[in-house]
């Protein structure tokens, strides 16, 4: 059985709602990516103090510091885009509408420059 619609005639989406709610969802998306990358934070981190707490010199001397040390950096590094890139989505700005739904006339453009 199909609910009626209480508030009159059914009202379709605009282009902007759509787009809108295709945003919210891709910055959901990416929280959630970046919550997920956050939880090898702690793996990586135990990493690297083993091995840096053995050596007592600031200069990350052997292959397993600076190892755990670019991973700890790229770690943080994706976990940062990440949520940033949630923000950027979830506030919808003209540019990521630009982006997520071209007009005709950027369409046709773009196709026959490729």
């Amino acid at each position: 059985m199909v609910p009626r619609d209480t508030h009159g005639e059914g009202k379709n989406m605009s282009k902007r709602e759509i787009v809108l709610l295709f945003s919210r969802a891709l910055a959901i998306i990416q929280a959630v990516t970046g919550l997920l990358e956050v939880t090898y934070l702690p793996q990586e981190l135990l990493g690297l103090f083993h091995h840096i707490y053995p050596l007592q010199t600031p200069m990350f001397g052997d292959y397993w510091s600076r190892y755990y040390m670019e991973t700890v950096l790229a770690l943080v590094t994706r976990i940062a885009i990440c949520f940033l890139a949630a923000m950027l989505l979830w506030k919808c700005g003209p540019e990521i509408e630009r982006f997520l739904m071209p007009s005709e006339r950027q369409a046709i453009e773009s196709g026959s420059a490729s």
